[in-house]
């Protein structure tokens, strides 16, 4: 995350605790909700898989975090327009 370019999108310094609690309560929702998303897709056959997908899951979410095109849209987030 790019704390500069926050900064400048929201027009609050950085250390504003309410905006940084924001950013990371969507992300995590974001997280959460994409899991649950993946292990749907996955179908797997009981809770034993869990870890490899969770494993399986986490990659998908670094190499798409590392990729500096990633725009993350979640799609959970009610529109208040």
């Amino acid at each position: 995350m790019n704390i500069k370019k926050l900064e400048v999108q929201c027009n609050v310094h950085y250390n504003d605790y309410h905006v940084i609690n924001y950013v990371v309560g969507i992300f995590t929702g974001y997280v959460f909700h994409g899991f649950d998303a993946f292990w749907v897709s996955e179908n797997p056959k009981d809770i034993m898989e869990f870890g490899r997908l969770r494993e399986k899951y986490r990659k998908k979410l670094v190499a798409l975090l590392k990729d500096n095109t990633t725009v993350l849209s979640a799609k959970f987030q009610h529109d208040t327009s």
